[in-house]
């Protein structure tokens, strides 16, 4: 819808199902929508530090990764440079994969998930972004639930 509200086809239907009706945005709206979808991932980041305790949001945004082929940077796949930006507007910037792991009890190797909280280099060479502001998340958590990383992340609030 961002890009619709830019473009003007927000109220017209059609322009979402015949193609002829829509127009293809310009650089000019792909800025535009660069601008609003930072000011949108700073409003959801700014509902965990409502005043009201109560009312408090923690808000996980989730995308796919991209490497940015200048930067050789591995990073959230949003569009222009918004990826290799994400970290600037959120508190925690991580990135979820598979890993091996031996069980101390059995001694088997299994593989599990990790989630990186910390810029990190990949088996490919490949360096990754990442970001755990006030370093509440250590530098990766395994088997990571939702539970678990906001317990993690409000526990050491001190309020």
């Amino acid at each position: 819808i961002s890009m619709g509200t830019i473009l003007g086809e927000v109220d017209d239907e059609l322009a979402y199902t015949d193609l002829s009706r829509s127009t293809p945005p310009t650089r000019q709206d792909w800025l535009k929508s660069g601008v609003q979808m930072r000011k949108l991932i700073r409003a959801f980041r700014d509902l965990s530090y409502l005043a009201d305790r109560e009312r408090r949001l923690h808000v996980f945004i989730t995308a796919l990764e991209k490497v940015d082929e200048p930067s050789g940077l591995g990073c959230p796949a949003l569009p222009g440079v918004l990826g290799l930006e994400a970290g600037a507007y959120v508190d925690v910037l991580a990135r979820l994969v598979i890993r091996k792991r031996r069980d101390p009890e059995t001694e088997k190797v299994r593989e599990v998930r990790f989630l990186y909280t910390k810029e990190h280099v990949a088996d490919n060479g490949t360096t990754y972004l990442g970001k755990n502001r006030l370093g509440r998340l250590g530098k990766g958590v395994w088997e990571p639930t939702i539970d678990a990383l906001v317990q993690l992340w409000t526990s050491e609030e001190g309020k």
